[in-house]
């Protein structure tokens, strides 16, 4: 799940993947705003085919809880 996850976030905001590890924070360390989260939003449900909620994504600080997230949400 991480290697998918590093991938699009690495594409969404032009970060290189070996910089995205589970510990990552995703506001503090990649500088994700708002516009880069519902973009991120939107490629991972479209990838995962899942629904991400406006306060699931509030909960979201780093990529562990984005995999864990998507790990539990997803049938891929």
């Amino acid at each position: 799940m991480l290697t998918k996850i590093q991938e699009i976030i690495s594409e969404q905001l032009f970060i290189p993947k070996e910089k995205i590890m589970l510990e990552t924070r995703l506001k503090e360390d990649l500088g994700i705003d708002s516009i880069d989260a519902v973009n991120l939003v939107f490629k991972l449900e479209q990838i995962f085919n899942i629904k991400i909620s406006d306060e699931a994504l509030q909960q979201f600080k780093t990529v562990q809880e984005v995999c864990d997230f998507v790990e539990l949400n997803s049938s891929k």
